[in-house]
């Protein structure tokens, strides 16, 4: 179904896939992209969210502040910690290293590389440490002066104590991220759709 011009999505949409030929395809992915062993990736819980996000703002403009990850701490409470360790974030080869905490008791860790960036239209990351997979926003302009914002996020915990869990957890887990977006949307939105001061 398409976006219809001035639709606007909830606040935000999110899901979660399951099926069985997702899981099984994006487990053969995760082994080729990250190459971690299949040891690993036997026990870990598999992942498969889509968040979207719509904003009153140029597709430009929501690239530039959804993509500014250094700056998530100050408006972001989910994000205890984000430092760029390679390049400027948002360019091919750049490193970001990142501490998030939802609503659940833990804490996650992860290192996010920028695989592939076409600006302003779609950004591909490779997830290392307590997530291993694949992040990548895509962006688009369903009407002028408008702009869709959606993350596909296929990831894998290598905590052994969530993976423990993860059959009688799991949708608590998956509640926990859609919060956590939840959180992103609202704290984002107003920086995006601020109309920027003329120098």
């Amino acid at each position: 179904m398409g976006i219809v011009a001035g639709q606007r999505l909830p606040d935000p949409v999110a899901e979660i896939r399951t099926d069985r030929s997702d899981r099984e395809e994006d487990v053969q992915q995760l082994e080729q992209v990250v190459q971690h062993p299949n040891k690993i990736l036997a026990v870990s819980a598999i992942y498969h969210f889509t968040t979207q996000w719509h904003f009153a703002a140029p597709v430009d403009r929501t690239w530039s502040v959804v993509l500014d990850i250094e700056r998530y701490p100050g408006w972001w409470k989910n994000f205890r910690r984000v430092k760029v360790v390679k390049g400027d974030g948002k360019s091919v080869g750049s490193v970001v290293d990142c501490e998030v905490r939802g609503s659940l008791p833990y804490s996650l860790t992860y290192a996010i590389e920028v695989v592939e960036a076409e600006r302003p239209r779609h950004i591909l990351l490779r997830s290392t440490g307590d997530l291993v997979g694949t992040g990548r926003w895509a962006f688009s302009e369903p009407a002028p002066g408008e702009s869709l914002a959606v993350y596909y996020w296929d990831v894998a915990t290598t905590n052994p104590i969530l993976n423990l869990i993860a059959p009688l957890a799991r949708r608590a887990l998956a509640s926990n991220h859609t919060q956590v977006m939840a959180n992103g949307y609202a704290a984002l939105r107003p920086h995006v759709e601020a109309v920027p001061r003329k120098l």
